[in-house]
């Protein structure tokens, strides 16, 4: 073949950011594709997933994600990728080489000329050329949106209404400052109902669609939104494993988490000007993380204990001026606080 380079000895170090898949070598390509093309259809599905949208995501967490997409075993899958030096798992952390994202980035465009009729939508141009012209399919289970490469665009009331089976939607930005690119019209009023990753930063609605159900979501991640509320109702939101609000000033109630009951993190904004306090106290036996700095903490409660290192399994959200109260109904319940 020319040469005997192996996955595992692709550049690395600050060097990757040099390299692009589409200026390999011929022969460093083919190796990289043999190494793809030799694993079964399903761990070539997990390698596509995650090249695409779960790198440096927790193994935990992809599992739960495609709990119902038709692996058998995600956690083999991944052995199979480790194996072939075409992942790697740090610290329960899936990390994929820039290279190999690029690779499995290529095959998906392959897939169609169409970017709505690929099952993922990760090139920032096509991604909004979709939203825009509402002409996504049923085939696309996943949009990546990285909102500091576009300009000022509208998406389309109808954009997701075609897309049933999207399961993954991020809208992201790496700047501290958010840029209002990214809008909607007032009529906007669908999201998919197979939806389990929703990062939207910016959201730019008071609230998610009525007609949206939360049940299948395992993270929510909504930083410096508009929202005022999220939705109505109690709704069973066991897969639910991380709520992020974070910089969502306009915000003036939480949704009943009473039976979110695998909730592990919980983000607030630093300034709340709410808060509608739920009905009952919510019940967060797997919660570790919660994050609402600066707060008032009830300095009684917590009294001998350093604020990062304070945590409840029994929260009671009450009404404040500013920030959010905690109340414990048993000490036995501490864990950590950050």
């Amino acid at each position: 073949m020319g040469v005997a380079t192996e996955p595992s000895q692709l550049p690395q170090s600050s060097g990757v950011a040099k390299f692009r898949y589409d200026s390999l070598d011929v022969d460093i390509k083919h190796v990289l594709r043999v190494s793809y093309e030799g694993l079964s259809d399903e761990d070539q599905a997990l390698f596509r997933h995650i090249a695409c949208l779960f790198n440096l995501e927790k193994v935990d967490d992809i599992k739960l994600l495609l709990a119902d997409s038709g692996f058998k075993s995600v956690e083999i899958g991944l052995q199979n990728l480790v194996a072939r030096s075409l992942a790697h798992v740090r610290l329960n952390i899936v990390e994929m080489h820039t290279l190999l994202q690029q690779l499995g980035k290529e095959i998906v465009r392959k897939q169609s000329h169409n970017p709505g009729k690929r099952e993922f939508i990760v090139d920032s141009r096509d991604v909004c050329d979709v939203l825009e012209d509402s002409v996504g399919t049923k085939r696309v289970l996943g949009i990546s949106l990285n909102i500091d490469e576009i300009g000022w665009f509208l998406i389309h009331e109808n954009a997701f209404k075609k897309m049933g089976n999207l399961r993954f939607l991020t809208i992201f930005t790496n700047k501290y400052m958010l840029d209002k690119k990214v809008h909607l019209t007032d009529s906007f009023d669908h999201l998919p109902p197979k939806l389990k990753l929703l990062c939207w930063e910016g959201y730019p609605m008071k609230s998610l669609p009525s007609n949206f159900c939360p049940e299948r979501l395992v993270k929510l991640k909504m930083k410096n939104s508009k929202l005022k509320k999220l939705w109505d109702g109690s709704w069973n939101l066991t897969c639910l494993k991380e709520v992020n609000l974070w910089g969502s000033e306009n915000l003036k109630e939480i949704p009943d988490l009473s039976r979110a009951t695998n909730l592990e993190k919980l983000y607030l904004n630093y300034r709340l000007s709410w808060v509608k306090n739920p009905s009952s106290i919510q019940i967060f036996n797997n919660l570790t993380k919660v994050e609402t700095l600066p707060t008032p903490i009830n300095h009684e409660t917590t009294k001998g204990l350093p604020v990062a290192e304070f945590c409840m399994g029994n929260l009671k959200f009450e009404k404040l001026l500013e920030g959010i109260q905690v109340r414990l109904s048993k000490s036995s319940h501490l864990t950590s606080f950050y």
